[in-house]
């Protein structure tokens, strides 16, 4: 099982993208830093989730198609939506974690990969 954490925005980079194509079975992404905006529940990042994903939905769960598909589960930083205003504008299709909880990710995960 892997950990992928992203910590680039989804507007600013491909990081995010690359990381989906990956993601395998039993994987969870945690979404960090700038990389928060990957969870907010708007068109923009809809799309991205759509057009890296097998999802073919209009749903605001965006994620849920190929990554229930996949047991892939997703998680977001809550200290950094806080710091960026966003904490209410996530996807219901993401968990919210704290600190410990990103510890536990981490404990959880046989290995742990970092996407800059």
């Amino acid at each position: 099982m892997i950990l992928h954490t992203v910590n680039q925005s989804p507007q600013q980079s491909t990081t995010l993208i690359s990381c989906l194509r990956v993601a395998a079975d039993g994987s969870a992404i945690l979404l960090i830093e700038d990389g928060v905006y990957g969870a907010l529940d708007n068109a923009q990042t809809k799309k991205i989730w759509q057009d890296h994903t097998s999802c073919d939905t209009d749903d605001t769960d965006y994620t849920d198609y190929k990554l229930k598909q996949a047991s892939v589960k997703c998680y977001v930083l809550k200290e950094d939506l806080e710091a960026r205003g966003l904490l209410n504008r996530v996807s219901q299709a993401f968990t919210i974690v704290d600190y410990q909880g990103f510890v536990e990710l981490a404990t959880e995960h046989h290995v742990v990969q970092s996407w800059f």
